[in-house]
């Protein structure tokens, strides 16, 4: 038999209704699974699945992967794209109960295990992939690409093209539910409009360029709202202008320190890294060039590199993305502990800065990073569950992109996947 009570519907609410869960209704456990169907119907919540995944980053969709007990019968209750809300909580580290996650589910698939036991995988994907099923098809947001804050392109691009508002070229079918949020025309000028283009790849380019970061969030159950900001769009949990006193920085928030000593790191490095370095971005076509930090680094960093300006773009948009991508940078691989003084969930979040204090021979210094990725993993051993966090901590955001794509736009094999353009 499969774990008891694996799929069960909570109490005052009947599947197929259009109603939204309360916690105060919800069943009690480290994690819960709500099911809501197409067109925002609750449909079940899961409790006990096997073993669970979610894997988030800055301006990409969330991906996850659950498995189940196949004998459960879980698939009835995943269809394409149900929609399924991870909830957590963790009384022994002090995090109450709230919303991980939400994603879509895509495929579900069975295998059997060396045991001959048969299990139940589903694989989920964030919101964001709404964007990554439209093309840039043109339409009357043209306008509002050239000379306009990054924000306001963003916004508007997604009206257009996910028929939200205005007209889009050739297909007028609209994204079910989705909505744009208000604009407050953030960020600096963005030129440039590439017909054909992924929706999804294109704001990842924009972003990167221009220090925005952008989601996709569940509003309720089957209605969704699109949010562009400036990045980190995180609060400021770092040590700068930390009051002994109190105990808070600047920003007023109790700051998030990794270091050996604070013992909430298991294993730290540190260096300065300038693979792929390139300094000074050349418009050959144009007869322009474009200056970055890290020329006067030593007498000899000098570096130049060409790159190709389309004739919808400028010189400065297109260098700060690909300076941006080949400066040097500090590296700091940390794999974090869990405490209850310092715990994702309940101190920090994805897309937070935080603080990394170094200190080994010839080097004593706090640096600022970003929270851009986290990987959650959950296994269950013998009926309890283990709960593993990693993080991944960057100077700014990157956009991180399938294999796939990393061949097309020719990324480089490093860990930050930088775009060339050269």
């Amino acid at each position: 038999m499969g774990y008891p009570c694996l799929i069960h519907v909570t109490p005052g609410c009947i599947p197929g209704a259009p109603v939204v869960v309360t916690n105060a209704s919800r069943c009690a456990g480290l994690y819960s699974l709500l099911l809501y169907g197409v067109g925002g119907l609750y449909t079940a919540e899961v409790s006990c699945f096997e073993s669970l995944t979610v894997e988030r980053k800055v301006n990409t969709p969330a991906k996850a992967i659950i498995t189940f007990d196949a004998r459960d019968e879980i698939n009835q209750y995943l269809n394409l794209d149900t929609m399924v809300e991870v909830w957590r909580s963790n009384p022994l580290l002090g995090i109450g109960l709230y919303k991980e996650s939400e994603l879509f589910h895509r495929t579900g698939k069975y295998y059997w295990d060396e045991k001959a036991q048969a299990k139940f995988v589903s694989s989920l994907v964030g919101y964001e992939n709404l964007l990554d099923r439209r093309v840039l098809l043109g339409g009357d947001d043209e306008a509002y690409c050239i000379g306009y804050p990054t924000e306001t392109s963003m916004k508007r691009m997604v009206m257009v093209q996910c028929n939200v508002q205005g007209s889009r070229n050739l297909i007028s079918s609209p994204v079910l539910g989705l909505t744009v949020d208000g604009d407050l025309a953030r960020g600096a000028t963005w030129t440039g409009y590439r017909k054909g283009a992924k929706l999804l790849s294109y704001l990842q380019e924009i972003a990167e360029a221009k220090d925005m970061a952008f989601k996709v969030i569940g509003v309720v159950p089957g209605t969704f709202v699109f949010k562009a900001y400036p990045n980190p769009f995180g609060a400021d949990r770092t040590a700068t202008g930390m009051n002994r006193t109190t105990g808070r920085n600047s920003a007023g928030n109790i700051p998030i320190i990794f270091s050996e000593q604070r013992g909430n790191v298991s294993t730290m490095g540190y260096g300065m890294m300038r693979e792929v370095e390139g300094n000074i971005a050349v418009d050959v076509n144009n007869n322009l060039y474009v200056k970055g930090s890290g020329d006067t680094d030593s007498p000899w960093n000098h570096c130049e590199f060409t790159m190709s300006t389309p004739t919808d773009e400028t010189t400065d948009n297109v260098a700060a993305t690909a300076l941006a991508s080949t400066g040097a940078w500090e590296d700091v691989p940390v794999t974090v502990i869990q405490s209850p003084s310092c715990c994702y969930g309940k101190h920090y979040f994805l897309g937070d800065r935080v603080s990394v204090y170094v200190a080994i021979p010839g080097v004593g210094k706090v640096i600022t990073k970003v929270i851009t990725g986290m990987k959650l993993t959950v296994s269950r051993t013998q009926g309890e569950l283990d709960e593993k966090i990693e993080l991944e901590l960057s100077s700014l955001a990157r956009v991180s992109r399938d294999p796939i794509q990393e061949a097309l736009i020719n990324l480089t094999k490093r860990l930050r996947k930088v775009e060339l353009r050269v």
